[in-house]
């Protein structure tokens, strides 16, 4: 028996009935294929989601019409079940002018008979057509929304609120309003307080001018929550689901009488084959032996080099220096004239044919009987042919400009300077400076006494080390894998090779005392501070090479993916931060940025380096599924449980970005605006751009400790004050305009400081005695200007900060290092900090 209309409406406000769901699908699909519903079956699923189903009734178009007026509504909107060529399902029908609106049940058979007629002529078939009811509401801006569900693979169940209608994508594109995306694992509440500010929102209830209220808060929660929990129930993280909803989308869900109704709906569901249960929060893989690779006491090495040489310091800075030079216009052309003076000043015949442009170079002499004997036939001590010339200035350049190492050669060099266990393995060389070379990697093992070593350095080809690294697997050689080989997923060459290698390590998962870790391919190396340091970035440059740093500079960490990122942040954040530990994860393989950041919080930094109190992160992008969800958890819980702040720049923003993003470290791409908005929910701060990475770490890091105790504290303050002390009139303007007054209705908390009445009159008393006191006056924003020289500087600075009132000082003379904190740096932290507190 039909329910009645009003009856099925209410369905909708009742919440998920994941039973009846299972029923419903396991009728609708019945192949383990992904398969499109259609649009009647869909409706039908989505009603025990949670959302309002309106009455409705499907004809299969080689049926009789006589009928039909006793089955449908009294008003009805008519769509056709359409398929292509292919089979596969129309889901856009407007495209199509598949659907007829506002059709009395007098006339439905005749513009049934209509579209019956008008698609018998097309390369579309017309299965069936479907009659529901129509809802008298005008379709427009803030009365339409979309609800979606779907498997995100990197943030895991999603579900999405947006205005919604045919102009869609021209919301999210042309006019900025970007859909709110929420993580079902992260959890829907920690998105309320966003929701409940956002224009959607407020629109819906009414808090807009000229809009009426359309819908309760509460029913707008409820319909959410519901389709939480179905979405995370038909996804791979739940182990008792036998179905997985791949994608659902209602668009346009209506709004009317304060219920939401779909007019519109698609669904994308399989069968489930595999009954793996994903995990969105932690890792299996033993991170803990992380402390073997960033702090080992043994290192075998496969790769080096052995034409290497221990040269002295002034040695080595000669061949340094020749080597620059050897690299320009200018060196080869000497290398030729060399050449033309002496290996092949015999032959005459030969200096003619050097080419006009080294011949313009080399002096002519003037035209005379050549004395010279003729040259004598080859096998005779005859010179070299022209033929031969460039191989003897390729062979001089390389004897000259020969590297005093490759990778593997300065790990091993900087492993002796550690006093570690070192074995190089090598099947020529019998030492390699001066220690004992194993010749095969399966005798590593014995030499080490009978134990795994802690990191295996791998610098060979890719195809010769997924080889050599499996036999390590078989064998339990090691513990973990530093892996500098180029040339694996980040090439179409090289994706079967990483996966053979993925294979391999996985099938070691069941056992993970003897699973080893792989830090890379495709990377430079690590670096760690203190008195446990141990680098292995072989970038020649003497920018690596950072100055240990007092205990009076904030620590901060770096995980970067990108080797070059992490030697231009290692140079250029020195001189203000103490890094205390830099990672370069490459291709996250298998060790990733997620991994390190883990390990960081459950066992703190590598012994002997201080907590950092902020991280930095370049990411390019995630290689593991829930990776996105996982990194949103940590960035919480760092804030949370040890009030660290963390600053990520994300490469990949555009489609070139992003392909760049896939052909460099082989990582999975997405939205960057949906990921950006989904880290800064969780209280990461994003860095905009390269440049601003280092000024908003230096500014997170430097506020560090006064963050830490506004993020631990039991009680928050309403708003953060920040004194700002300038000189020039263009920087006060400025700031005033970063750093708003405050106000209840603004969402921003940081505002300027007001000052004790004692403080003011201290600086009323400075401004007299260098004579501004007919100049400035005490503001918010203190502009001393130009006038104040270094004294008064110092005498305005020990007043201001002897005032508790201040969370913190922003001093900027005209000329500030470009790395010390700003305005718009300190709101950006600030903004961070407040949006871990509680509401």
């Amino acid at each position: 028996m039909r329910l009645p209309i009003f009856q099925l409406r209410l369905r909708g406000l009742r919440p998920f009935h994941a039973q009846r769901a299972t029923e419903l699908l396991n009728e609708l699909v019945r192949t383990p294929a992904t398969a499109v519903l259609k649009e009647h079956e869909a409706l039908r699923v989505i009603g025990t989601f949670g959302v309002g189903v309106l009455q409705h009734h499907v004809h299969d178009v080689r049926d009789s019409l006589s009928d039909l007026p006793s089955k449908i509504p009294e008003v009805s909107v008519i769509k056709g079940v359409l398929r292509h060529k292919d089979g596969s399902l129309v889901t856009h029908k407007t495209e199509y002018k598949a659907i007829e609106l506002n059709v009395p049940r007098s006339k439905a058979a005749s513009v049934a008979e209509a579209f019956i007629e008008r698609f018998a002529k097309t390369e579309l078939t017309l299965e069936a057509l479907m009659f529901r009811e129509y809802v008298d509401y005008t379709p427009g801006f803030g009365n339409e929304i979309l609800l979606s569900a779907y498997q995100d693979m990197l943030f895991g169940p999603c579900v999405v609120l947006s205005f919604g209608g045919v102009l869609v994508e021209t919301y999210k594109k042309d006019l900025n309003l970007a859909p709110i995306v929420i993580p079902v694992g992260y959890g829907l509440d920690a998105f309320l307080p966003a929701i409940r500010e956002s224009l959607v929102a407020r629109m819906l209830l009414g808090e807009t001018r000229g809009t009426p209220k359309a819908l309760e808060w509460d029913t707008l929660v409820a319909v959410l929550r519901s389709l939480c929990q179905a979405i995370w129930h038909f996804s791979p993280y739940n182990p008792t689901a036998e179905f997985l909803v791949q994608e659902m989308e209602v668009n346009p869900a209506a709004v009317v009488k304060g219920r939401v109704l779909a007019l519109d709906s698609v669904m994308t569901v399989s069968r489930r084959t595999e009954h793996t249960v994903m995990q969105h929060v932690r890792s299996s893989k033993p991170l803990h032996k992380i402390e073997n690779l960033l702090q080992p006491r043994s290192v075998a090495l496969l790769g080096c080099s052995e034409s290497i040489e221990k040269r002295g310091y002034f040695e080595s800075l000669a061949r340094r220096v020749f080597r620059r030079f050897a690299q320009t216009k200018a060196a080869e052309d000497l290398f030729d004239r060399v050449l033309l003076k002496t290996l092949f000043a015999q032959n005459p015949a030969n200096v003619k044919a050097a080419g006009s442009e080294t011949a313009s170079r080399a002096s002519k002499p003037k035209p005379k009987k050549s004395k010279a004997k003729p040259a004598k036939t080859r096998g005779e001590g005859a010179p070299p042919s022209e033929a031969t010339r460039p191989g003897v200035l390729g062979f001089l350049k390389r004897v000259l400009m020969a590297q005093r190492w490759n990778p593997c050669n300065f790990v091993l060099e900087q492993s002796l300077k550690a006093g570690l266990a070192v074995y190089p393995i090598h099947p020529r060389a019998p030492e390699l400076l001066g220690r004992k070379c194993v010749r095969d990697i399966s005798e590593l093992k014995a030499a080490n006494g009978g134990k795994p070593v802690d990191v295996l350095v791998v610098g060979i080809p890719a195809v010769d080390a997924v080889e050599v690294m499996k036999t390590a697997f078989d064998n339990h050689i090691c513990e973990s894998v530093q892996l500098f080989s180029a040339g694996f997923a980040e090439t179409e060459a090289g994706r079967h090779l990483q996966t053979e290698l993925v294979h391999a390590l996985t099938a070691l998962d069941a056992d993970p005392t003897r699973r080893p870790l792989i830090n890379g391919p495709n990377t430079v190396g690590n670096w760690v501070s203190g008195t446990s340091s141990f680098n292995t970035i072989f970038a020649d440059d003497p920018r690596t090479h950072v100055t240990e740093r007092t205990s009076t500079m904030p620590p901060v960490a770096l995980l970067c993916q990108s080797g070059g990122f992490s030697v231009a942040r290692l140079s250029s954040l020195s001189p203000a931060l103490q890094v205390c530990m830099c990672v370069s994860v490459g291709n996250q393989m298998d060790l990733g940025v997620c991994d390190l950041l883990q390990n960081l919080l459950d066992h703190g930094p590598p012994k002997g380096t201080p907590i950092p109190v902020a991280i930095g992160i370049y990411l390019e992008g995630l290689t593991t599924p829930g990776d996105g969800l996982r990194l949103m958890t940590l960035v919480a819980r760092a804030r949370r449980e040890q009030g660290m702040t963390v600053v990520v720049y994300k490469a990949g923003r555009s489609e070139e970005g992003q392909h760049a993003v896939a052909t460099h470290t082989a990582s999975m791409a997405t939205d960057y605006a949906m990921f950006a908005g989904l880290l800064e929910r969780s209280g990461a701060v994003m860095a905009p751009s390269l440049k601003e990475f280092n000024t908003l770490l230096a500014t997170s890091a430097l506020f560090g400790r006064q963050a830490r105790e506004l993020i631990m504290a039991t009680t928050k303050p309403a708003t953060a004050g920040v004194m700002a002390v300038t000189n020039s009139g263009f920087l006060k303007c400025g700031m005033a305009d970063v750093i708003p007054k405050h106000d209840p209705t603004m969402q921003s908390r940081i505002v300027p400081s007001p000052l004790l009445e004692s403080t003011k009159a201290e600086v009323r008393r400075v401004f007299a005695d260098h004579k501004l006191t007919d100049v400035v006056e005490v503001n918010d924003i203190l502009d001393v200007t130009p006038a104040m020289h270094v004294q008064g500087w110092k005498e305005i600075v020990s007043v201001l900060m002897n005032d508790p009132t201040p969370l913190a000082y922003i001093f900027a003379p005209v000329i500030t290092p470009a790395m010390l904190p700003n305005p718009a740096a300190l709101k950006s932290v600030f903004s961070a900090v407040h949006r871990t507190w509680p509401q």
